[in-house]
């Protein structure tokens, strides 16, 4: 079988490419065998385009590449929805990946040892990845950081058929998925097995006015989170909820 990837790209700079061919490079080593690798242009430069464009012609035997194209940036979380539905019509499971990280080899097959709903890896740690052998890897908590989660499709059916949606497509952040989750009672793992992590890549790298653009939907995310909540991030109320999970 296959193992479903969905890899999302954003760049507008040859630094953020860069961090992308090196994110790519780790997805195609993990050593869990035939990849179904779906990859997500929102908007990237022409270089980036170019380079994409290049892929199914030279990937490894092991990877089949579905490339998709927006010529312009546009709501993450709705292409999440979107592609997420499309995987899991097929798949059971699906590993989602940031271009701004770098993967141990033997992560997707480590995540999947664990059985819940959601399975996300540490985002900090070397450059290279270490690589931790099975008996040495723990859930930590169910306080997941879903930058690179692995997802199962029980796990994403319970919450679009309570919700209607996987993540708010009105631009709202993880940690409003997290809340949602905890309502439905459905389990997740924190683990310590860590990516090599580029921080708030797409603020640091990105142009200026693209930076600012990012911190200006931030905000309207924490006063959409406050207002459908009753509190916000960070809140006594949010901590609460989140100290249940771990």
């Amino acid at each position: 079988m296959s193992h479903a990837i969905l890899f999302f790209v954003y760049n507008q700079t040859e630094a953020q490419l860069q961090l992308t061919k090196n994110a790519l490079r780790s997805v195609y080593a993990q050593d869990i065998g035939d990849l179904k690798v779906w990859i997500v242009n929102n908007g990237s430069n022409a270089e980036t385009v170019s380079w994409l464009n290049s892929l199914p012609s030279d990937c490894p035997s092991n990877a089949v590449i579905h490339g998709f194209h927006y010529a312009k940036n546009i709501s993450p979380v709705l292409l999440i929805n979107k592609y997420l539905s499309e995987i899991f019509r097929t798949a059971e499971y699906v590993l989602c990946v940031p271009n701004d990280v770098v993967l141990p080899p033997n992560l997707y097959t480590e995540m999947l040892r664990w059985d819940q709903g959601i399975v996300a890896a540490g985002m900090h740690g070397s450059n290279p990845p270490v690589v931790m052998a099975t008996e040495e890897i723990s859930r930590i908590h169910g306080d997941v950081h879903v930058s690179v989660p692995l997802v199962r499709r029980w796990a994403f059916n319970a919450v679009v058929e309570h919700y209607g949606f996987f993540h708010d497509p009105r631009y709202c952040s993880d940690c409003d998925l997290k809340l949602r989750l905890a309502e439905l009672k459905v389990s997740t793992a924190q683990l310590d097995i860590l990516c090599w992590h580029f921080e708030s890549a797409s603020i640091r790298l990105a142009p200026e006015y693209i930076a600012q653009d990012q911190h200006r939907k931030a905000g309207i995310d924490r006063a959409y989170f406050e207002l459908k909540w009753g509190f916000a991030v960070g809140s006594p109320q949010y901590e609460r909820v989140i100290r249940e999970l771990k």
